[in-house]
Formats: structure tokens, sequence, C-alpha cells
């Protein structure tokens, strides 16, 4: 990793920390349905891989890629998964970051920067998820 992306990613963790997280409402695209009727989401970020895992919030679901430290993506709600170890400290936690509901990826908050739900709050948990 180059310096210049260091220092970028390291910008975005501290505006995030100093400035607080911006909430945003966008569009749904055509044919997709956002999770509990709405696309409002409030932007997550990874300071570690993160591997992003396909229809449900398990380690043993199909991996669809990997986030990356610094790279802010949305995050729409949170659900109780399998449990992910990090540092000796246990998370349950996973984060939607995708609107689609025929094709939802997840990632586990235990890599998110902010608190136990990354910087979801905890009233955004998930409906239904199966």
């Amino acid at each position: 990793m180059t310096i210049a992306r260091i220092t970028a990613a390291l910008g975005l963790v501290f505006a995030m920390l100093l400035g607080g997280v911006a909430t945003a409402t966008a569009a749904t695209p055509a044919g997709t349905a956002a999770p509990h009727g709405t696309v409002t989401y409030t932007k997550v970020l990874a300071w570690h891989d993160d591997e992003v895992r396909e229809k449900c919030p398990s380690t043993v679901c199909r991996l669809a890629g990997v986030l990356k430290p610094g790279i802010p993506v949305n995050g729409y709600c949170w659900t109780v998964g399998d449990s992910v170890t990090v540092n000796d400290v246990i998370n349950y936690i996973w984060v939607r970051i995708s609107p689609d509901d025929r094709k939802p990826l997840w990632v586990s908050a235990a890599y998110l920067v902010g608190g136990k739900y990354g910087t979801l709050s905890a009233d955004d948990e998930c409906p239904n998820v199966s």
C-alpha cells in the first residue's frame, strides 16, 4: 500500500471519528427493494480486511469479496449472526451493505470502525433476516 493510500485511509477514519457519520438517502434502483422498505443508509468503514458474505450473516455463506480498509460503503441495517472474534473480543453483529433483497451482502461489524454496530445505531436492526 502506498503512503498516499495509507494517508487517505487514515484521513477517512479521522473524519468519521471527529465529524460524525453522514446519513444519506438515495433512490432505489429499478427492480430492487431495500431492507425495511427504505434506502436510508449510514456510511461504514472497515479498519481491517472484512470478508463480504452473500445471502446470510455467517462465515459459512458464500464469500462475495473483501471490503478493504478505508473504503466507505453504505450500511443499511444490522442483525445477529455468527460470532467473529478479533483481538479476544467476540462480536455477533453483521451489517448489511446491499439494498437488494435478492442478493443481500453482509460484513462482520467486528472489523468496522465505530462501536458494536459499526457506525449504525442500535435502532437500525434489520427486520426478518433468515
